[in-house]
């Protein structure tokens, strides 16, 4: 039997489904070739989809994270580079919207006006117009 082929040393040169092989057979080259593969890819999509640059790096790491777990249930029908920007794309809708839900609560919060920092903002330009004279 030929020796195999580390996934170290030919992430280059293996096959996309070499490279799964390796993931779901638990290596970390496996999932390292991949990574290098597809990884600046994946950040394009989240970025476009958040428009935020951080989010998508978080977004593409929590991907690579989960997908040994993901990779079990992968089966080689189309393309492996369109099912990751799928991943990809629902993991970074899911980001927008539980963002969103956050954002308006926050955006509530902040719209409610306190009384004492009115009066204290009051205080404040009385304070500026009088040395202003």
């Amino acid at each position: 039997m030929p020796p195999r082929p580390s996934p170290s040393s030919a992430s280059i040169t293996l096959t996309d489904e070499a490279l799964v092989a390796f993931a779901r057979a638990g290596e970390a080259a496996g999932l390292g070739g991949l990574y290098d593969r597809y990884a600046t890819r994946m950040l394009r999509v989240a970025c476009r989809l958040t428009g935020s640059s951080a989010d998508a790096e978080d977004i593409v790491h929590d991907v690579f994270v989960a997908l040994p777990a993901k990779l079990r249930r992968y089966e080689h029908r189309g393309s492996l580079e369109a099912w990751l920007a799928q991943v990809t794309a629902r993991a970074a809708l899911m980001r927008i919207r539980s963002g969103q839900r956050r954002r308006e609560e926050e955006l509530s919060e902040a719209i409610t006006v306190q009384p004492a920092a009115t009066a204290e903002y009051a205080d404040l330009e009385r304070q500026i117009d009088a040395k202003k004279r």
